[in-house]
């Protein structure tokens, strides 16, 4: 038998217990803004990064109230979630089939916890 062996890159942080609440804050808000960036290109029917930031971007400073370069992150990690349904035997799919597939994503998303 063959043994595959699965390539992982990662880094290890030593974060101090009383960082712990701010990493976790950080990373919850980053994930209300990807959420938030996925469901207005659902909304919007939208896959294109540069299309996704330019129909977002104004709605997403007021929201968020934070750097830029948030923004940018937020639809680049958004991108390919939304280009997933439509990769192998998807491509087929109506625009609703495709839209009910993201909405099933972003339900497991929110029910997931980080820790």
């Amino acid at each position: 038998m063959s043994e595959r062996l699965l390539d992982v890159k990662s880094v290890w942080f030593g974060i101090e217990e009383d960082e712990r609440g701010k990493v976790r804050k950080l990373l919850e808000d980053f994930r209300d803004m990807v959420n938030f960036c996925i469901g207005k290109a659902i909304g919007l029917n939208i896959t294109s990064y540069y299309k996704l930031r330019k129909a977002i971007y104004d709605d997403f400073k007021e929201r968020f109230d934070c750097a830029t370069h948030y923004c940018h992150s937020a639809c680049r990690v958004a991108t390919p979630v939304l280009e997933t349904p439509l990769s192998c035997s998807a491509r087929n799919l109506s625009r609703e089939a495709r839209a009910a597939s993201l909405k099933r994503l972003l339900r497991k998303g929110r029910r997931s916890t980080i820790g």
